[in-house]
């Protein structure tokens, strides 16, 4: 009840339940990885579908027997499946992907408290291994996806540009070319029988 003016005026308190969320981080948290991506998420197929186990054996002979612990093969060459698929071409974007998506933390086996990869590896990796590698893994991608009836696997294109770097803006020359010639100078062109 309010008095004003001389007139007793009868309201009713309205009480405002809007909360303010202040984040304060714990020590510890029980948490679990595997809880936190979807069952039906698409990574989760991906993992089921697609054995890539034959890449320890297939790698082994790059790796040093000394020095620090690698990253395993597995890692690198799914690492750069996830880039593709997403179309993240960038390696240091990637890696900041990984770090922070709890879903592609999982697909790599990295769990909350794991270091992952950093970019560089990628690269490193790209050197390091031969192209009969990645041919064999690409292979195998595009045959698990056949079976599974992921893709039709009637047409497969590749782009592989090669482009020469050059520092100097002087020695700059303008070059016209038709797309046929540029494809035939520049392309690599790899047929795989599935």
């Amino acid at each position: 009840m309010l008095l004003k003016d001389g007139v007793f005026y009868f309201c009713q308190e309205v009480v405002i339940t809007q909360s303010q969320k202040h984040f304060s981080p714990k020590l510890f948290y029980h948490v679990n990885l595997e809880d936190l991506v979807p069952q039906d998420h698409i990574l989760r197929r991906f993992e089921s579908l697609l054995s890539l186990d034959f890449l320890y054996e297939e790698t082994k002979s790059y790796y040093s027997y000394t020095g620090q612990p690698s990253v395993a093969p597995v890692v690198l060459l799914k690492m750069m499946l996830l880039g593709y698929l997403l179309g993240i071409f960038s390696e240091r974007k990637l890696a900041d992907e990984i770090r922070v998506n709890l879903a592609f933390r999982w697909y790599l086996g990295y769990d909350l408290d794991e270091a992952t990869p950093h970019h560089s590896v990628l690269s490193k990796a790209r050197s390091r291994f031969p192209e009969k590698v990645f041919a064999r893994f690409f292979s195998c991608v595009v045959k698990r996806c056949q079976e599974a009836d992921l893709i039709v696997g009637e047409t497969i294109h590749i782009d592989s540009t090669l482009i020469k770097a050059n520092a100097s803006l002087d020695s700059f020359v303008e070059v016209k070319e038709v797309p046929e010639t540029f494809i035939k100078r520049n392309m690599i062109c790899l047929c795989f029988s599935l």
